[in-house]
């Protein structure tokens, strides 16, 4: 499992991959051994830690690379990219709407 979790850390998933990474998590936790274990105060701790150190590379350009995977889930033209692009693999999906294809009635 520290394998597992290891290279979630340097890992973004793509278009077709988003929820299968999730699902591993609440698999795992839908066991009674995982259950134990998720509800014990240092896997809490450990966790928070985890998810923020993935959180930050989700937050750097080099999560940048899986964005173009996500092109075909999204209708682009709605979200023009920033002039020098994406800079996190979050950014992509903070993104500006252009208004002109979700005017505010």
């Amino acid at each position: 499992m520290y394998d597992f979790f290891n290279r979630i850390l340097n890992f973004a998933p793509n278009g077709s991959q988003a929820y299968s990474t999730s699902n591993l998590i609440v698999n795992f936790t839908g066991t009674i051994t995982g259950n134990q274990l998720a509800s014990e105060p240092k896997t809490i701790a450990w966790f928070n830690e985890w998810i923020n150190v993935w959180c930050q590379y989700l937050d750097s350009y080099n999560s940048t690379t899986i964005i173009p995977t996500w092109y075909n889930t999204t209708n682009i033209t709605e979200f023009p990219p920033p002039d020098n692009g994406y800079q996190s693999f979050n950014e992509y999906f903070y993104r500006k709407i252009n208004m002109s294809y979700r005017p505010i009635t």
